[in-house]
């Protein structure tokens, strides 16, 4: 309407700049002019409500959709056919650490006098430095309110996935296993189960921070456990498990594997290592289907050969009930047991910075713990986790992919993850 009255009154003054004498020309150039600014300024302010209308629309949408769930049919060969429902926003080869959700602006930390570390690094080079953000001050408590209904929808998900299983053999793991994989933090009521790969040294630092480990004489993870132990008595566990706030982080199945090839496969330090050892091993035990052939000068495996082994490994647990895999590739629900303990948090390495905030806050721990993420080592010339994942599992033969993603398939169900983009990035058989 607004804009209706201006344009007539510009109409009405122009033609009577033609009528009238002098005078009333002159009044009428006048009005004429600041009917022009008027319907400039109104038409500007328009167009910028109609932006942020538009741009509102898109947060909405994008959030609506991260929310979202679809139905992917999953084959089982002599298993049951299960449809999780997998997250859209999980299902994007992207960087998983450019992806975080950003929601203030954020002050750094020094990491050096800071961080625990160890006094002895033999490599510092081959190690990005840790990125550290102080609690943020702007932190809402919308936020809160949003955080704790994500965590009920994933929370959910594992529910509904766990009563259309039938919980025997593999998926019926020897509780007191999982028992020791477990951190108890009795002080502040917390109880945390590890998942190597998926921001656990992150988590074991600021672990070792709340009980004023600052440096470390060996590895972080031994220390931590020494620490954070299970109670001796069982009563003891038990009250301690109803009691405190049980969480767990997750990440997507195959950027896990891939993270875990890349540091312990492309890594040397000690030519007599564990892992040092376990490449030669792979790479002179496997064929690499990328290219049919095998060598026996090897010292790394490629990445199809050490899929290969990871296949292998869980292939066996698989068929035994053990849970005797590497703790950087082995499966989130035989590391945790999500199906017998209910985890309260589950956290997501694709939503760290913001998932981790909350965990703080909820904890009330905002005076001494660090939003903190470890990054990935480096050991190959890839910066970025997106452009690792296009260029190792384009190599990947899809009939090896998809035997992997079976095997791997309740880490799938349970939390979320789809993967039909990296069947799109593999190498036709």
């Amino acid at each position: 309407m607004t804009l209706s009255f201006l344009r007539r009154v510009n109409v009405l003054g122009c033609r009577s700049i033609i009528r009238n004498g002098i005078l009333f020309t002159l009044l009428s150039s006048v009005l004429c002019l600041l009917a022009l600014v008027l319907l400039g300024l109104v038409s500007v302010q328009t167009l910028k409500l109609q932006l942020l209308t538009v741009d509102q629309e898109t947060r909405d949408v994008r959030q609506h959709s991260a929310r979202q769930t679809v139905n992917v049919s999953d084959s089982v060969s002599g298993e049951e056919k299960i449809r999780p429902h997998v997250h859209l926003q999980s299902a994007n080869v992207t960087d998983s650490i450019d992806n975080k959700r950003e929601f203030v602006t954020v002050d750094t930390v020094d990491v050096e006098n800071t961080i625990p570390r160890r006094v002895s690094n033999l490599h510092p080079k081959q190690y990005h430095k840790d990125e550290v953000h102080m609690p943020a001050s702007s932190w809402t408590k919308e936020m809160t309110e949003e955080e704790r209904a994500v965590m009920g929808e994933r929370r959910n998900m594992v529910k509904k996935v766990c009563g259309s299983l039938k919980l025997q053999g593999v998926l019926a793991p020897d509780m007191k296993k999982i028992y020791n994989n477990l951190l108890f933090v009795n002080e502040y009521k917390m109880v945390w189960c590890p998942i190597f790969k998926a921001a656990s040294t992150s988590w074991v630092k600021n672990l070792l921070l709340l009980a004023g480990k600052k440096k470390v004489d060996s590895g972080v993870h031994p220390l931590s456990r020494k620490i954070y132990a299970q109670p001796t008595d069982p009563a003891e566990r038990e009250r301690h498990l109803k009691n405190s706030m049980k969480m767990m982080i997750v990440r997507h199945p195959l950027e896990r594997i891939l993270s875990a090839y890349r540091d312990k496969m492309l890594r040397v330090r000690n030519p007599k290592g564990k892992f040092e050892t376990m490449q030669k091993k792979i790479a002179r035990g496997y064929v690499d289907l990328s290219t049919n052939t095998s060598a026996t000068n090897l010292t790394q495996p490629t990445f199809t050969q050490f899929l290969l082994k990871v296949k292998d490994d869980i292939k066996k647990a698989w068929k035994s009930g053990d849970n005797k895999i590497n703790m950087h590739w082995r499966p989130f629900w035989l590391t945790c047991a999500p199906c017998h303990l209910t985890y309260d948090v589950i956290a997501h390495v694709e939503t760290l910075n913001m998932d981790q905030e909350f965990i703080i806050r909820e904890l009330g721990l905002q005076d001494h713990l660090l939003n903190l993420y470890t990054h990935a080592s480096n050991f190959d010339v890839y910066n970025k986790t997106s452009e690792a994942t296009r260029h190792y599992y384009s190599q990947v033969p899809l009939s090896l992919l998809k035997d992997i993603v079976n095997y791997y398939r309740y880490d799938f169900n349970l939390y979320g993850y789809s993967p039909d983009p990296y069947f799109e990035l593999a190498r036709a058989d």
